[in-house]
């Protein structure tokens, strides 16, 4: 069933013939005539006699008539309701954002994008690179944010999907301190002992990030993966229980740094330079991105 069939009977009734009925409804006369045999077909009853000029109302016709009637009208007054709560509702804005952003950047970015007092409902989804291409590409989120590194060319269309560097960070190594404040695992100190690493999986950027970093230095041989995960408050976690080290975000513990619940495992030849990303698609028709795209160019 289809409303247009609705409105096509009902233009019929009016206007009584079917080459008056289809100039109404810019139609052809044949196109008109398969759309009420199509309704016709649904029902399992003929509306019109067509062996009367014009042709007139079947027993089945007088019924559906009212019917058609009040079932139009209610659907065009729902419609009219849902568009009226639709306007006093606050849109919607949906982000994909790495899991290290979603919790530790994201929120604060967004309140420096409450222009002239609008607010928006925002959906925050965790995921990594590859799935919140897929979600943008298929159009269920209206932005990704996301890091990546500074020499690393975008793997995503940019005419359709165009990106701004709107943040750096930094991949950091971090353990928690010993009883005299010096880290747990020193990556300055020769160790007889393998250290213990808690490693994003080898999948991830940080993962490959990570790897590269520790191949070009030749000091793989250094360490033994202890633990494994895609998930950066996970690697977190399992560094504050004084298990392991691991290169998270500068962002993700700042707070813990600051706190002197976590210290720096190393210094500067052993930090990853990353930019934080944000990418867009150019057919979105959510306003809120608009406004969030030209207010982030001039941090870009």
């Amino acid at each position: 069933m289809e409303v247009k069939w609705i409105e096509d009977f009902l233009a019929l009734t009016q206007y009584k013939t079917f080459s008056k009925a289809a100039r109404a409804r810019s139609l052809t006369q044949s196109g008109l005539s398969r759309r009420i045999q199509a309704l016709e077909q649904w029902l399992g009853a003929e509306l019109f006699d067509r062996s009367t000029f014009p042709p007139a109302l079947t027993q089945a016709g007088h019924i559906f008539s009212g019917t058609a009637y009040d079932t139009l009208n209610n659907l065009f007054e729902a419609r009219l309701q849902v568009r009226n709560h639709q306007r006093t509702v606050a849109p919607t804005l949906k982000i994909a954002a790495s899991h290290a952003l979603a919790t530790s950047f994201v929120p604060a970015w967004l309140d420096g994008f409450q222009i002239d007092g609008q607010q928006c409902r925002t959906k925050i989804t965790p995921v990594a690179l590859n799935d919140g291409a897929m979600m943008l590409g298929d159009g269920h989120c209206d932005l990704m944010l996301v890091h990546e590194k500074h020499d690393e060319p975008s793997r995503i269309d940019p005419a359709r999907y165009p990106s701004l560097s709107i943040e750096t960070d930094e991949l950091v190594p971090v353990c928690k301190p010993g009883a005299s404040g010096q880290p747990l695992f020193d990556l300055n100190t020769l160790q007889t002992q393998l250290l213990p690493l808690a490693s994003y999986a080898s999948t991830t950027l940080f993962g490959r990030c990570v790897a590269d970093m520790l191949s070009a230095a030749r000091v793989v041989s250094r360490f033994r993966i202890a633990y494994e995960s895609e998930w950066d408050h996970v690697l977190k976690h399992l560094v504050l229980e004084g298990r392991a080290l691991a290169w998270l975000s500068r962002r993700s513990v700042r707070a813990e740094l600051e706190s002197g619940a976590l210290v720096l495992a190393g210094g500067e030849e052993w930090v990853v330079k990353l930019a934080v990303k944000l990418y867009r698609d150019v057919l979105s028709k959510n306003d809120s991105v608009d406004r969030i795209w030209l207010s982030a160019l001039p941090q870009a």
